[in-house]
């Protein structure tokens, strides 16, 4: 792990979440990509998305967690591998306005996949 990875982690720990996902890139006008969260922290998440997302595309990203009211936020593409064949990708989303901690933490215990570890 790079020095950057470790300012990175201790700045904002991911937590592995899977929640289904919708992506609308700005100005888009109601046209919604689909996909899910497979991690979340303060400033962004981590997304595998049924679509092609290019780097710093503004974005709106809702995730829906069940039992609990959608998380909508504005934010960036940080990241974007090249779509799969099958027109399904990873990438990285910064949001505008980072989340509070305390808020993180509950959504990550209340919706991580079994066996995964909080504190990644």
């Amino acid at each position: 792990m790079t020095n950057w990875e470790d300012r990175r982690k201790a700045r904002a720990p991911r937590f592995p979440l899977l929640a289904p996902a919708t992506i609308e890139k700005a100005f888009s006008r109601g046209r919604f990509q689909y996909g899910r969260a497979v991690n979340l922290s303060r400033g962004g998440l981590g997304l595998e998305a049924f679509g092609d997302l290019t780097t710093g595309t503004p974005v709106h990203v809702t995730v829906y967690l069940p039992g609990q009211s959608a998380l909508t936020r504005a934010g960036w593409v940080t990241w974007a591998d090249r779509p799969a064949p099958t027109g399904s990708g990873s990438a990285g989303v910064a949001f505008l306005v980072a989340l509070d901690g305390d808020m993180v933490a509950d959504i990550a215990s209340k919706h991580s996949p079994p066996g995964q570890r909080l504190d990644n």
